[in-house]
């Protein structure tokens, strides 16, 4: 099977919302349809199809809080039939990595930060596996405010941060440069990445290979 990763667009809204936010588990932060409206106007939301069928599998989104410099990498979906096919990680990496080549002229590094509920251990292995670092302690839902987030009052429960540090920016681009080579996934899955915004395997390599100095400090 081939997965399709692009930006969602206005007229897949409905359909984005009704498949993964209108009835969300305890453990995952609620996304208002007013919400995800902004979140796919500011071309923050990636969506995966099946590539032949069309049909909708999977989303996630990295929004930018310009004040402070944050972005949140969040609302990570995968259908349950897409499971175990490697398509959560590969989704997971190019959403960021574009992100952060968007980002890549900015005068400060932007902290990639995500929360994880205490008792959801499932996100956790991927994480770590794309370069996240577990913050210590354990945050109250309501921090999200400091990132501009509207909380539901059931969302008052306590949180694992995980930050991406930009020492491992360049891990990013490389492991989203093999999925736009070869965009091989497991089970014979094979994902094409449609990003359109002049990113290119090239693209990401060179700015590791030819600037040393990049990802030699953490984000605040």
């Amino acid at each position: 099977m081939v997965y399709r990763i692009a930006l969602a667009n206005e007229a897949l809204q409905d359909h984005i919302f009704q498949a993964f936010f209108a009835t969300t588990p305890p453990h995952i932060r609620r996304v208002s349809a007013g919400e995800l409206k902004e979140i796919i106007r500011d071309r923050a939301l990636w969506a995966v199809t099946e590539s032949g069928t069309g049909d909708l599998v999977a989303v996630c989104y990295v929004r930018d809080f310009f004040s402070p410099r944050r972005a949140e990498f969040g609302g990570l979906h995968v259908k349950d039939a897409h499971q175990r096919t490697g398509l959560a990680r590969a989704l997971c990496v190019l959403a960021v990595a574009t992100f952060l080549w968007l980002n890549r002229h900015s005068k400060e590094n932007v902290a990639v930060l995500t929360y994880v509920h205490v008792d959801n251990q499932r996100p956790r292995k991927l994480l770590k596996s794309i370069g996240f670092n577990q913050a210590p302690g354990v945050f109250p839902a309501t921090s999200g405010q400091e990132l501009g987030i509207d909380l539901h009052p059931r969302e008052s429960r306590l949180r694992h941060m995980f930050v991406l540090p930009s020492s491992e920016y360049c891990k990013v681009f490389r492991l989203a440069a093999d999925y736009l080579v070869h965009g091989k996934l497991e089970k014979h899955h094979s994902v094409e990445a449609h990003l359109s915004l002049g990113l290119t395997a090239e693209g990401l390599l060179s700015i590791c290979s030819d600037d040393l100095s990049f990802g030699a400090s953490n984000p605040p």
